[in-house]
């Protein structure tokens, strides 16, 4: 996780403290009134480094200015590899049946997946800025982008807003063929609680 405040406002120390505690975050003072590109451009940066260059432009230009007192956000990245890894030769295209009656034709690869909602709910800065003249500060809007690349050998997936593999584990000898042709949800578990890391759903291909 990372927080950045505007320079020309005072950070709650309390609640610089429970972030670097609970969220291993770091509060950066950044100039959005000065420089707002520079700003976009090192929180760009941390979202590369994070997620080893999956998320990338996160904040597009213009999503940050002079009016902008806080940014955080928050990254999260998955590489695994499948405990018997599929066979390259026997991986093909084929249609992916959109509905009973259409089919488009897909590539065997996943494809990028965004979220772009903004919302505007009133909020007390209190507890985060002190003595801030944005006393009737907002969430202006949430940014959320997500990469899940499934192949042969394995699944990356990161996720900024910003795991365990199901596989099959069958002798070797035992082939199992694996179709994904039609619309499916997919989920990114971790073995040992369980807890759903990344979820998704595939409804056309081409449209992701």
């Amino acid at each position: 996780m990372g927080v950045w405040v505007d320079a020309a406002l005072r950070l709650n120390l309390a609640f610089a403290d429970a972030a670097a505690s609970e969220f291993k975050a770091a509060a950066r003072a950044v100039a959005f009134g000065d420089d707002p590109d520079a700003a976009r451009a090192e929180i760009n940066d941390w979202f590369r480094s994070e997620t080893g260059g999956l998320v990338d432009n996160l904040l597009t230009e213009g999503s940050v200015d002079g009016t902008t007192a806080v940014v955080l956000a928050n990254s999260l990245y998955f590489n695994g590899y499948w405990y018997n890894p599929f066979f390259p030769r026997l991986t093909q295209d084929g249609d992916f049946h959109v509905s009973p009656d259409h089919a488009v034709e897909a590539s065997r690869l996943l494809r990028d997946l965004g979220l772009d909602l903004p919302f505007r709910p009133a909020a007390d800065s209190s507890a985060m800025l002190l003595g801030s003249p944005h006393q009737e500060m907002a969430v202006s809007s949430v940014l959320h982008q997500c990469f899940v690349n499934v192949n042969e050998k394995g699944t990356v997936a990161a996720a900024g807003t910003v795991g365990s593999i199901m596989g099959c584990a069958m002798p070797d000898d035992h082939i199992v063929d694996f179709v994904a042709d039609h619309p499916f949800l997919f989920f990114i578990m971790e073995g040992g609680s369980g807890l759903v890391v990344f979820a998704g759903q595939v409804v056309n291909p081409l449209l992701h």
